[in-house]
Parts: C-alpha cells; sequence; structure tokens
C-alpha cells in the first residue's frame, strides 16, 4: 500500500500537466456554444422537418400501391342453384390490389416542390443566424471576462501603490515631515482599495460564470478564459456605412431567409392557381377471391383463381367547376400572406441599415475615446508623478497625493474601458462585412 501510495505522490508531481485546468479560447467557446445551445438545437430541428416537408413534395409524384385482403363468413338459409331455400354456410376470400397515380394537377405538386423547398432553404439560414447570434453573445460575454481581468489587475495595482505609499508614509513620519494622521489616513484609503479589489473579484466571478452558463459548462468553478485574443480592428471603419450594408445584404442569413420566404410565397400563389384547372388521374386495380359453400361441390382453389381474378383502369378528368369561391379567396390569402412576406423584407433591411449605422457611430466615438483616454493616462500620470515626488520631499498635503492617484486610477479604467468597447465594435462591423465570429 505505501509502495503504491509512493508511486502516486511520484506521478503526481512528474506529471502535473494531467491535471492541468482547461484555459478556453474564444473560438472554442463559439464552437461549444453553437453545439451545445437549446435555441440553435431547436432551429436546427425545424430544418429538419422543413427538410422532410420537401422530400415529401417531391415523392408525391410517385404513385401509391395499396393491398385490401377479406373474409367474409354468411350462415342461415339462403337461395341455391335448384331455386330452393336452404340452411346453408358460404365462406369468400377476396384479394384486392389499387395503384393510382396524378398525371395533371394544375401543376400544383411542382411548385409544391420548388415551395418546400425555398421554405427548406429559410429553414437553413435561420440556423445560421440562431449561430451567428449565438456567437455574438459569446463574444461580448467573452469580452466582459477580459474587461473585468484587466479591472483585477488595476485593482491589485492600487493595493501595491497604497502599500508603497504606507511605507513612504511611515518613513516621513519617522523623518518628522507628516503628521501621524496622515498613517490612519492611508490605512484607510488600503481599506478601500481592498474593497474595491474584492469588488473587482466578484465581478470577474460572475462574469465567468455568466459565460459558462451561456456555453452550458457545469464545472463553473474551475472555468476560465484565455487573456490572449486577437481581434480585428484595422480597416473595418475604412468603408462608409453604405458599403457595410450593401456588402451585408449579399450574405447576412436574416435577409437571405426573408428573401426566400418571398420566393416560398410567390410559389405559393401558383400552387393556389393550380386549382382552377382540371386534375387528371390515372388509376389500376387486381381483384380475386375464392368462395366455399357446404354440402355443395366446390369449385378447386386453383380454378377460382383464375376464373374469379378481375383488372381494372381508368382516367378520371375532374374539372372544377364551381367550388364556392374557396380557390379564389386562397388566391387572395395566398398574395396577402406575400405581401405580408415582403414587409417583413423590408423591416430586415430597416432594422439592418439602422444597426449597422450605430455600430459605425459606436466605433468612430470608441475609436475617439481610446485617444482621448490614452492622453488622460499620460497627462495623469505626469501629474501623480509630480505629487508623487513632492509627497516624498513632504512639501504636499496627502489629500492632493490622493487625488492625483485617483484620477490616474480613474484614467487608466476608463482607457481600458474604451479598448474593449472598440473591439468589440469593430468585431460587429467586420460581422457585417463578411468576416465569420
Amino acid at each position: 500500500m505505501k509502495k503504491v501510495l509512493s508511486l502516486f505522490i511520484v506521478f503526481s508531481l512528474t506529471c502535473p500537466f494531467s491535471f492541468a485546468q482547461k484555459i478556453w479560447t474564444l473560438d472554442e467557446c463559439i464552437k461549444q456554444a453553437k453545439q451545445e445551445n437549446l435555441t440553435v438545437k431547436q432551429q436546427i430541428i425545424q430544418a429538419d422537418v422543413s427538410k422532410v416537408d420537401h422530400q415529401q413534395s417531391k415523392q408525391n409524384l410517385l404513385p401509391d400501391l395499396n393491398m385490401t385482403l377479406g373474409q367474409g363468413f354468411s350462415f342461415g338459409r339462403s337461395l341455391t342453384e335448384s331455386n330452393a331455400y336452404e340452411n346453408t354456410n358460404v365462406q369468400n376470400s377476396s384479394l384486392g390490389i389499387s395503384s393510382g397515380i396524378t398525371l395533371f394537377d394544375g401543376l400544383q405538386m411542382f411548385n409544391n416542390i420548388k415551395n418546400s423547398n425555398f421554405d427548406f432553404q429559410a429553414a437553413l439560414q435561420d440556423v445560421a443566424k440562431a449561430q451567428d447570434n449565438i456567437a455574438l453573445q459569446v463574444m461580448t460575454y467573452y469580452l466582459e471576462v477580459l474587461y473585468a481581468k484587466e479591472n483585477l489587475k488595476l485593482a491589485e495595482q492600487q493595493i501595491v501603490f497604497t502599500k508603497e505609499q504606507l511605507q513612504k508614509t511611515a518613513y516621513l513620519i519617522e523623518s518628522g515631515r507628516a503628521p501621524k494622521g496622515q498613517l490612519y489616513e492611508i490605512n484607510a484609503q488600503l481599506a478601500q482599495d481592498e474593497v474595491s479589489l474584492s469588488t473587482a473579484k466578484n465581478t470577474l466571478s460572475l462574469d465567468l460564470l455568466n459565460l459558462a452558463q451561456l456555453l452550458y459548462i457545469e464545472d463553473v468553478v474551475s472555468f476560465d478564459v484565455d487573456d490572449n485574443i486577437l481581434l480585428t480592428e484595422d480597416g473595418v471603419l475604412e468603408r462608409t456605412v453604405d458599403e457595410i450594408y450593401q456588402k451585408a445584404l449579399e450574405f447576412l442569413p436574416s435577409v437571405k431567409a426573408e428573401e426566400l420566404r418571398i420566393k416560398s410565397s410567390e410559389t405559393a400563389i401558383k400552387v393556389q392557381r393550380g386549382a382552377y384547372l382540371p386534375q387528371l388521374t390515372f388509376s389500376a386495380s387486381y381483384g380475386n377471391g375464392y368462395y366455399h359453400t357446404d354440402n355443395v361441390v366446390n369449385v378447386d382453389f386453383q380454378d377460382q383463381l383464375e376464373q374469379n381474378r378481375t383488372f381494372g383502369m381508368s382516367f378520371n378528368l375532374s374539372i372544377p367547376i364551381f367550388n364556392r369561391m374557396s380557390v379564389c379567396n386562397n388566391v387572395k390569402k395566398a398574395n396577402y400572406n406575400l405581401q405580408t412576406q415582403q414587409l417583413s423584407l423590408e423591416n430586415v433591411k430597416y432594422n439592418l441599415r439602422k444597426e449597422i449605422q450605430q455600430a459605425y457611430a459606436n466605433a468612430v466615438s470608441a475609436r475617439e475615446k481610446i485617444k482621448l483616454a490614452d492622453a488622460n493616462v499620460t497627462a495623469y500620470s505626469e501629474a501623480y508623478r509630480y505629487q508623487a515626488d513632492k509627497y516624498e520631499a513632504g512639501t504636499t498635503a496627502l489629500y492632493e497625493y490622493n487625488e492625483a492617484k485617483n484620477k490616474l486610477t480613474k484614467a487608466m479604467s476608463e482607457k481600458i474601458q474604451a479598448k474593449f468597447a472598440y473591439m468589440f465594435r469593430c468585431r460587429v462591423l467586420a460581422y457585417y462585412q463578411g468576416e465569420k465570429f
């Protein structure tokens, strides 16, 4: 037992990587969300249903084939061949096979094939749209985690600065260049910084939890993401809003789905109009039977099968004359459905243009904020350095020193926020220009 325990300890020390925590990249998170998200799964099922409907529309062109089997019994008095009533028992067996096919139905079945194909293609676009939506949501949560990590680093850095300030203040007090009361103020500042650190840790934990739940990951405690992320930023603002909009119309799943549904609605009108035309069908049948009567000499089974078999075939032409205006009203409703679908497409395009305009304006604004944030950090860094030198020399008040440090902290936090806001806006615009998540 001791030997086994020793081997386990040696293995644990020499192979730490076997128990290493998994670090999720952005691509892995997006892939996981697309596979596990319930909304995406529902859209995939709907696409499968549409695929079955399309297959059935093509299979409706095939003839049908049906078989019937029957067994009958008759008891009691019945008229015999000698024209007399006698008590007899009669058994009969029957077999029938029939098949039919529609030769012409006003091209309704052919238009149904087109209609169901457009519906199926639209359903596939709905799947792509759901996947893009969840990918965008994952990227949002992922950047929030990275932003929280940067704020946590900033909070930790502030504690380091405050502790250094505490040591410097203690030295100034010992040398008689600062009152002892400043030590209490710095301890209070350190306590406040520790509260900020605790808040930053809690924010990071919640952001990681939100992302893990979005990915349907059960082990949320050990979940973590890769800090190294490269998102496209350059060149996304080189195109105009109209150029981005026209490009998005070419591939965006939400637009393509509505366009396909318009085509489906157009073919649905043709399907309804086909009911105005005559319908021609062809059918064929085969039948046979065997009869047995008690107390009578019956024909052999084989001979009856030869004698009783029947064949039949028929062409049936149905000409609609008056159907209580049902066909006319169905055509009207199909036209209304087309108009509704056209309005739906216009609404999608309008919302798309509005989203691109907002994303473009937000990206431009975020870029300007980064420039201003860089300038603020540079300015407040110099101001902080100046106040720090004066404080060490004992020529400035603690209040002025803390104010300079707090302004620098705020400027650094705003820079981090502007950075991630710009990254997100640029990624959204890159998506509208054809780049996948």
